[in-house]
């Protein structure tokens, strides 16, 4: 999809610039070259990434067709990610899986709606607690507009449209409602009716000081009224995760969430 494709991009651009951090003038991150894939490569390698293969195909597109140019592509550069790809994949073994979150925990803390990281999303609690209740994996989430909630006063229920498959989060056409939980005090603070009553108070205030259509808004921009990418939502959640006491880092050093 385009926000996975973005995504990806975005991450191989942060890398390319991470990796030439020591150099007063980088050079741009396009056209490609042997160079270039093996040091975003080792940053992949040190990461853990479990896809880095999706990533360089995304580059490789971009380097022959992308907005910066459309260059050639030689047998020297296929060697390159090839040896990269067996470099980052060999023994990377299974993919790690995060520790449960705490929802009932972080509804209870008190927020103002504001986010936790720089570029994160508005309303960082209800982040957590609808995402968690609507089962939604950050790309899900992120790429939610306004316009695919309907909210029914009359009933107390608010029903999502949601993507029907995981590789394409804007094939939607899976409604998953929720009613309210209020009428029992131990689900109260995680009321996914309310959390997006109110989330969605916050999100038409931006909206008219942005100068923003509020439906084709994403669901939980940032402040400034845009996507929020994969990386800054799991940085709230892991914000999030610590406000309530819990531990991000194992014992060995490896992250948690």
């Amino acid at each position: 999809t385009r926000a996975h494709r973005e995504y990806q991009l975005h991450t191989w651009h942060r890398l390319h610039l991470a990796a030439r951090s020591h150099e007063s003038t980088p050079p741009p991150t396009y056209p490609l070259s042997v160079e270039s894939i093996t040091r975003v490569a080792a940053l992949f390698k040190e990461g853990g990434f479990h896809s880095f293969d999706g990533f360089a195909s995304h580059a490789k597109a971009e380097h022959l067709h992308g907005q910066s140019g459309n260059y050639d592509w030689c047998p020297g550069l296929d060697l390159a990610l090839r040896n990269a790809s067996r470099s980052v994949n060999r023994g990377i073994g299974m993919v790690r899986q995060s520790r449960p979150i705490d929802v009932a925990a972080i509804a209870r803390l008190q927020s103002d709606g504001m986010p936790l990281t720089q570029k994160g999303p508005i309303s960082p609690i209800e982040f957590a607690v609808v995402g968690s209740l609507y089962l939604l994996r950050e790309i899900e989430i992120t790429a939610a507009c306004r316009k695919h909630l309907e909210f029914e006063a009359s009933g107390l229920r608010v029903t999502w449209n949601l993507p029907t498959l995981k590789t394409d989060t804007r094939a939607l056409g899976a409604y998953r409602t929720w009613t309210f939980l209020c009428t029992d005090p131990n689900l109260r603070p995680v009321c996914p009716y309310h959390s997006l009553l109110r989330h969605c108070a916050r999100l038409k205030v931006l909206a008219a000081g942005e100068g923003l259509s509020l439906l084709d808004m994403p669901l939980f921009p940032t402040v400034a009224g845009s996507e929020v990418d994969k990386p800054e939502s799991v940085a709230t959640l892991v914000q999030l995760t610590r406000m309530i006491g819990s531990r991000t880092v194992s014992d060995t050093g490896g992250q948690l969430y």
